[in-house]
């Protein structure tokens, strides 16, 4: 599936800063995950992360378990 413009990419160092800069929630979301969780991965669990959502943007999908639960926007 393509909609003709380049995927939107993130760095690992990207994701990183992202982490650091959430709120640090023990809220656990419909994934299993939790912020605390995330700001806690090292360099291995930052880099699945990473690809994991260059995927999403490749593909263009949304994993469901990422439509579930409580939103908050960022300023």
């Amino acid at each position: 599936m393509s909609n003709g413009c380049a995927p939107l990419t993130f760095t690992d160092r990207e994701v990183q800063s992202a982490n650091k800069k959430a709120k640090s929630s023990k809220f656990i979301g419909p994934d299993g995950i939790s912020m605390l969780m995330l700001k806690h991965l090292g360099s291995t669990g930052v880099s699945y992360l990473t690809k994991g959502l260059h995927l999403s943007m490749i593909t263009l999908q949304i994993p469901d378990v990422w439509k579930v639960g409580p939103l908050w926007s960022h300023h």
